[in-house]
């Protein structure tokens, strides 16, 4: 990048700007006629400019500083290789001439090549479609400024779909339903630009098919290529796997649950030595009397205790 000219202001402007070589004369030819309008300095390049007769009222001592300014910027632009084709010129119109027939001779061969690469220009695969389009307009400016006459803009726009790819087929097939009028290459730059811009959102996944085309906006969406896999279903677990994942909140452990906890321990039936018919539910594990229940049987009262544990609760009723 290029960073000329002696003020801060200029070179603030001119910051971004590649000087010029051989190969980027088009885009050179671009940056520095726009910094020169800025500037009001174009007109010593295009001989609008006149220069004043006498120095009355410091006329001519001004328009010589501006042509040493307007020589200057165009001097800063170039690479050392450019500058030696101008070192002798002072008149800033001389030294864009000469640049001129340098780089973009006005030959039957140079004619014949901007012919050929206006004619045969065609979209690149993947390639932006507005990048395409300025290609094409730059290619068109190229055969005028060889000395052929410029070409019209319905051969400009008819030169922009004749180099689309075979998948924007559809798109030169609508185009034929415009009127005279709007078959302009602006309108038809418009519709392919947004055209891409449209794939790329649905490529992206940014937008359905389906609410593209019920919006109306979406000429045609590209099909995703190949087969649409399928969410893998979730696997559903065992009895084996759930007994493994189950816990007791008696001992904390997996595996099993508090009513078959081996932890706890099993109620033991024992004989009840005060008489051979009357039996005794002998509870080991940790219990815990809740109430005693009082039914009425006759006017008598009989206390029956109950013990509860976590699991379950036992009555001891004496027989």
């Amino acid at each position: 990048m290029a960073v000329f000219g002696g003020s801060n202001e200029e070179r603030g402007r001119s910051f971004g700007m590649k000087r010029l070589v051989k190969d980027n004369y088009v885009m050179w030819q671009f940056n520095i006629q726009t910094l020169l309008e800025e500037e009001d300095l174009w007109g010593f390049v295009d001989g609008t400019e006149i220069k004043p007769a006498t120095d009355a009222d410091g006329l001519l001592t001004k328009y010589l500083k501006r042509n040493k300014r307007c020589r200057k910027l165009l001097i800063f632009s170039m690479e050392e290789e450019s500058q030696r084709l101008i070192m002798r010129l002072e008149d800033p119109k001389a030294i864009w001439d000469k640049l001129e027939k340098t780089y973009r001779p006005k030959t039957r061969l140079r004619k014949i090549q901007t012919q050929r690469e206006f004619a045969l220009v065609s979209a690149k695969e993947d390639e932006d479609l507005q990048i395409y389009c300025n290609r094409v307009r730059d290619l068109a400016n190229e055969v005028e400024k060889s000395g052929c006459a410029a070409p019209t803009d319905e051969l400009v726009t008819l030169t922009m779909l004749a180099g689309l790819p075979p998948a924007y087929s559809y798109v030169v097939a609508l185009t034929d339903t415009y009127s005279d009028k709007d078959f302009t290459s602006h309108k038809v730059e418009e519709l392919l630009v947004g055209e891409y811009r449209r794939r790329n959102l649905q490529d992206s996944g940014y937008v359905s098919t389906e609410a593209a085309t019920a919006s109306g906006q979406v000429l045609a969406v590209r099909r995703p290529t190949g087969q649409v896999k399928p969410k893998p279903k979730a696997k559903v677990a065992s009895n084996g796997q759930r007994e493994e994942r189950r816990v007791c909140y008696n001992c904390n452990e997996k595996g099993h649950l508090a009513a078959n906890c081996p932890k706890k321990a099993k109620a033991k039936i024992k004989p009840n030595p005060g008489g051979s018919g009357s039996k005794v539910s002998v509870v080991t594990a940790k219990l815990s009397v809740l109430s005693c229940v009082q039914p009425r049987f006759s006017g008598n009262v009989r206390k029956i205790p109950w013990i509860i544990d976590c699991a379950a609760s036992i009555s001891i009723t004496p027989v």
